[in-house]
């Protein structure tokens, strides 16, 4: 996404419809263990790293 990551996105989510908020997935090519738990850390529901079969 041009301006923002999915990190950042989530996060501004959160902060703004706070437990209203939908769940949010992530799919990205990164299968590193830091980008994973960064993205539970930020509120992400559940990752998926590409390519998906």
């Amino acid at each position: 996404m041009p301006g923002i990551d999915g990190f950042n996105c989530s996060l501004k989510l959160r902060s703004l419809l706070g437990i209203q908020c939908p769940p949010i997935f992530m799919m990205t090519a990164l299968d590193d263990r830091d980008s994973i738990y960064r993205s539970f850390d930020v509120g992400i529901t559940d990752y998926l790293v590409k390519p998906i079969n």
